[in-house]
């Protein structure tokens, strides 16, 4: 004795005999099984049928980006910054941004990370019922999220396509690093991105009481980082000022962007010739009509997607001089020079 059963919630296959996913015979559909009674025991064999594991749409986790990272040619963009500072609305402005049209000169390829964008987008938008749009914060307790985007250039020529891996992370978290050089450490994760994204929120940069505060916190956590010497060599940082537009539109716009002059030299100064800066100036949704929706957000892309120039080390070789005592010496003095084999490719002959 048969019975067809179905592994969907809520189909009625085996009370109606139609199956919900529209499949005929039933027997055809891939979450049917058939309860075979025999000798009085029940058992149930799943029908055969090709599966795909599609995406569930989510962010993504750590393990889960680097399977990504490892399929194909990736750029790690950790966006760094206090909570409120501005990462999550750059994210889905970026996002938005595609909806409409290709973006930065690069097309839109895909992304396995749909859900978890259109989550972050909902409350900026009229379907939220909400009179001024917002982006929820990113709670703590979710962790290393990463969001994807798949991108291919536009340009005539080249058909190369990208992972772009976005984090999405709380700031409560970078409040941690910024205080403690073993939390830094303990964070893998900052090892292989490909650029580190300090960001300085605009809104608090207008006031005299609360800009050296978002000053000071955005640059300890990038101290915090690169004393714990944890990026790759090709790693660089961008340091972006968010709400753009609401500086600009500032009756002390004037003072504001002489503050953020003072601001840039002090990053140099902290970041010295250790990494590559880039500063930017961001309006990622813009409150005014001072600047337009993603304001400099193609500028930061294409700095994202493009891979930094390394230039080529030269050789460096060196003899072991057993028999000539002062060239031997020579030779000794040299190979412990301290740093010499990241400035050299040093070969012994």
């Amino acid at each position: 004795m048969t019975n067809v059963q179905c592994t969907q919630e809520g189909c009625q296959v085996s009370v109606s005999g139609k199956c919900l996913e529209g499949f005929e015979p039933v027997d055809t559909c891939p979450y049917m099984s058939v309860a075979t009674e025999a000798e009085g025991v029940l058992t149930t064999e799943r029908s055969p049928g090709n599966f795909i594991d599609l995406p569930q749409g989510e962010a993504l986790s750590e393990d889960q980006a680097g399977t990504v990272a490892s399929n194909g040619l990736s750029r790690v963009v950790i966006l760094a910054g206090p909570v409120g500072s501005g990462k999550t609305t750059i994210l889905t402005a970026l996002f938005e941004a595609f909806l409409e049209a290709p973006f930065g000169n690069y097309l839109f390829a895909g992304s396995q990370t749909l859900i978890g964008f259109e989550r972050r987008c909902h409350d900026a938008r009229v379907s939220s019922g909400r009179l001024v749009g917002e982006t929820a914060h990113t709670s703590v307790r979710e962790g290393i999220r990463f969001l994807h985007l798949r991108l291919a250039a536009t340009e005539k020529g080249t058909s190369t396509r990208k992972h772009l891996l976005l984090s999405d992370i709380s700031g409560e978290i970078f409040v941690q690093l910024r205080d403690s050089g073993s939390a830094v450490r303990d964070m893998k994760v900052l090892g292989r991105a490909d650029h580190i994204c300090i960001i300085i929120d605009g809104d608090k940069l207008l006031e005299p009481e609360t800009r050296h505060i978002a000053r000071n916190d955005a640059r300890a956590i990038l101290r915090s980082i690169l004393e714990a010497e944890v990026l790759s060599p090709s790693c660089r940082i961008d340091v972006i000022f968010s709400k753009w537009d609401l500086v600009v539109s500032s009756k002390q716009s004037t003072e504001v962007i002489s503050y953020v002059e003072q601001t840039r030299k002090a990053f140099a100064k902290v970041i010295g010739e250790r990494c590559a800066v880039i500063f930017h100036e961001i309006a990622a949704r813009p409150e005014s009509k001072a600047l337009p929706f993603a304001h400099g957000l193609p500028t930061l892309l294409r700095s994202w997607m493009t891979e930094p120039d390394i230039p080529q080390r030269r050789t460096l070789y060196l003899t072991d001089a057993e028999n000539e005592r002062e060239l031997a010496r020579l030779v000794r003095r040299v190979a412990a020079t301290p740093g010499l084999e990241d400035a050299f490719n040093v070969r012994w002959i």
